[in-house]
């Protein structure tokens, strides 16, 4: 089993980054990384969850690059299932959300501005998880084109994660 916490203080995570995952993984905010392919944002949303008070629940990965609206909303109802029995408690981590279509960029912020998903007759409430979400796009570069949800970009920006390139590390 990989520890985190000492990954976290190894030269992997750049230094200037450091505080800014402390304080991710102490609150409950949303966070958005952002960062080229292949510059560890999975494995930084990795170690704030697991450094951090969530440590205790689960990891959910959904990888929104090659998602359509149907298999986005698919694969959260299979993971919203488990909150209606009451087991639903984690981490969501969303990769790529750039990718996602506009229906699925609104069902998204349904989630996490309300705690509740719709899919089909199914009404889920959710209320005990945590996002953190990821982009190899610059999403506000897409909110200003129109292709990104404005709404969905605020609300996950809460605390935002900038990962420098590797040629720049």
């Amino acid at each position: 089993m990989m520890n985190y916490q000492q990954l976290f203080h190894s030269p992997i995570v750049p230094s200037k980054m450091v505080a800014l995952i402390e304080k991710a993984s102490r609150n409950n905010a949303p966070v958005l990384i952002q960062g080229e392919q292949g510059t560890g944002k999975e494995l930084v949303a990795k170690i704030i969850h697991h450094t951090g008070e969530w440590k205790p629940h689960r990891f959910y990965r959904v990888d929104c690059k090659f998602l359509t609206e149907e298999g986005f909303e698919d694969q959260l109802s299979s993971l919203l299932r488990e909150a209606r029995e009451g087991t639903l408690s984690g981490t969501l981590y969303l990769k790529e959300v750039g990718f996602l279509r506009p229906a699925s960029q609104l069902k998204l912020f349904e989630l996490m501005n309300d705690g509740i998903f719709h899919h089909g007759v199914e009404r889920n409430d959710v209320r005990n998880l945590r996002f953190i979400l990821s982009s190899s796009l610059d999403l506000k570069a897409k909110v200003a084109q129109g292709t990104f949800s404005e709404d969905l970009y605020n609300r996950a920006n809460a605390l935002s994660i900038s990962i420098p390139s590797l040629r720049d590390r």
